[in-house]
């Protein structure tokens, strides 16, 4: 009978009385007054009605029926991205159904523009501002606001015209490489080019080339050693080097037009190729734009452009051709390689239209044994295809004559070209940010790959996060999911670009050795994070957004032994913008002095 009584006692009554209510303190129920209030002789009393909580009403069959309808809709998306991706670069018209069913999971919790700056900042972030800025004689260079450096407000100067050495011009015969450099010198500076340089953009091995057979001669090798040792010249840690490198490129200037001239071959387009990447690298954009150019043309000449086009039925004619000239191949995607990344870098339109590419991806055409380098490069040109593709339309002298509709269509066309490029990747490209330490280290091509389709993610939504902020008001509907998703897409790209930077950090090292084209992907991160950063201390973001900004800000501190003009001219970019948008706070110590 006690522990009965016990357990009474210990249960929770239908209702308690007021005074115990205000006192917290344990109330046996019992009416009129309860044991506590009578023993302490205390008024007693009781509300009138207990509270009830509401029912909540479900009506499966609703539930139900729209369970069914999310799973429908889920399996159209999916074929329809199946048909997207079979296209000829995802061009063809999405219908809108589609983009709103594939973005429905992203638009539910989507964050609002706000979050990735204030409104000054997000105008600014997405005008589409193109410059002519002037150089030290005055010559004009035209940018676009692909680059960053053509951003609103910046000055930054304009590259650096380098005057050619012509010293050595004046004895009776024209110099070659051997007046310059010594076989042991030769081979090093080769050997630092094919270290740094020819696995990520697919150049040929300059010590291979009799593999080539008709496709070149001699002199063709030659001039393609000659731009071998030019463009490893930039890795030299010896001074000599790099003066030798300077006195080749001289060289280099006035064989070019007479290699076009007397040998238009395949191997000329690479040696072109190959020296317009030196120039570019240095910032010589005026002597790197001229050499893309001629290879863009000669390409053109000898129908690179085009190999291999056939009927979709005549497999037979497309084998044979491959596997007679399979190098070809390989040149012409080596040259697009280098022309698309100089095109985003500058703010430029490509020489070679994309709708005029006809020769088939690279990727289609890897051995079994192919290196993990190769298919890095093989996916590098058709994302950067994927990226002009999309980047042309977008990134117009006069955006503001496409209405709403079409500039949700381009949104919805390229968002969808993006996600359907990811999902392909070979498997051997996929990098886990989030792995055990020994692990084994993930190879500088695969996550310089992830960092340029997160980048051109950056690039391609970024014009639409002003539309986010103005549809947020004044529209609804299928146009206010799509600009919730430009800005969803931007904060996911910053962020996995920050994570890849770190984890390059921390498995590979520094970026002393880094490619150039990731100085262009550091400073596109970087503006984003400083747009964040005028919002976090209202968005409660913290310094979150300052720690990523300072990861890509000592990347292009170590990329500056390499590439010292480009790399400051990105680093003092990012902090003209930093002041102007008065996030200086953002800035390490060291970089937030006065301009």
């Amino acid at each position: 009978m006690e522990v009965n009584s016990g357990l009474i006692e210990s249960r929770r009554v239908a209702q308690a009385c007021e005074s115990c209510k205000k006192g917290k303190r344990k109330c046996d129920g019992a009416q009129p007054a309860c044991s506590l209030c009578l023993r302490l002789d205390r008024e007693c009393y009781y509300s009138e009605r207990p509270a009830r909580r509401k029912r909540i009403f479900v009506d499966k069959e609703y539930v139900e029926s729209l369970v069914r309808e999310n799973t429908e809709l889920r399996v159209k998306i999916d074929a329809l991205t199946a048909a997207t991706s079979a296209r000829h670069g995802g061009m063809d018209e999405v219908a809108t159904d589609t983009a709103s069913s594939t973005w429905d999971k992203v638009a539910e919790d989507a964050p609002t523009s706000s979050a990735l700056g204030t409104q000054s900042a997000i105008d600014e972030l997405t005008c589409m501002t193109w410059k002519l800025t002037i150089g030290t004689k005055g010559e004009p260079s035209f940018l676009g606001p692909s680059g960053g450096i053509s951003f609103p407000g910046l000055t930054v100067d304009a590259p650096l015209a380098r005057e050619p050495d012509l010293s050595h011009t004046s004895c009776e015969t024209e110099p070659t490489l051997c007046d310059f450099t010594d076989d042991a010198v030769e081979d090093q500076l080769i050997e630092y080019f094919m270290q740094h340089v020819a696995s990520y953009y697919g150049f040929l091995d300059p010590r291979e080339l009799r593999q080539m057979g008709n496709l070149c001669n001699e002199e063709d090798i030659q001039f393609y050693r000659h731009a071998a040792c030019i463009a490893g010249s930039c890795y030299s840690p010896v001074a000599e080097g790099q003066a030798i490198g300077n006195k080749l490129a001289d060289l280099a200037q006035r064989a070019a037009v007479v290699q076009c001239a007397s040998r238009p071959r395949e191997l000329t387009v690479l040696s072109l190729s190959v020296l317009a990447w030196r120039e570019l690298s240095l910032d010589q954009e005026n002597m790197g734009w001229m050499y893309i150019s001629m290879a863009a043309a000669l390409a053109v000449h000898l129908g690179l452009h085009v190999l291999f086009l056939a009927e979709p039925s005549d497999n037979r004619r497309v084998t044979e051709s491959f596997t007679r000239r399979p190098i070809s191949l390989k040149v012409f995607w080596s040259y697009f390689l280098v022309e698309r990344m100089a095109t985003t870098d500058l703010g430029r339109h490509c020489n070679l239209a994309w709708g005029r590419v006809g020769s088939p991806v690279y990727s289609g055409f890897l051995r079994d044994n192919a290196s993990i380098e190769e298919i890095a490069f093989a996916y590098q040109c058709e994302l950067w295809h994927l990226h002009d593709i999309h980047m042309d339309q977008i990134y117009t002298f006069q955006p503001q004559e496409n209405n709403a509709s079409r500039r949700s269509q381009m949104l919805a066309n390229a968002h969808a070209a993006l996600i359907s490029f990811y999902d392909r990747l070979d498997a051997r490209l996929h990098l886990p940010l989030a792995g055990p330490e020994n692990s084994s280290l993930p190879s500088r091509s695969v996550i310089y790959l992830h960092m340029s389709y997160y980048n051109s993610s950056l690039l391609i939504h970024r014009p639409f996060l002003r539309q986010a902020d103005e549809e947020q008001q004044e529209v609804r509907g299928q146009e206010s999911i799509n600009a919730q998703m430009a800005t969803q897409s931007v904060r996911e790209a910053a962020k996995a670009f920050a994570q890849l930077v770190r984890l390059h950090h921390r498995r590979i090292g520094d970026f002393r050795q880094a490619p150039p084209f990731l100085i262009q992907h550091l400073l596109t991160a970087g503006i984003m994070f400083l747009s964040q950063a005028t919002a976090a201390v209202k968005q409660g973001a913290g310094r979150r957004p300052c720690n990523d900004l300072k990861e890509c800000l000592v990347a292009l501190e170590e990329m500056q032994e390499s590439w010292p003009l480009k790399a400051h001219r990105a680093m003092d970019a990012l902090r003209q913008i930093a002041y102007r948008w008065s996030v200086v706070w953002a800035l390490p110590m060291h970089l937030s002095h006065d301009l």
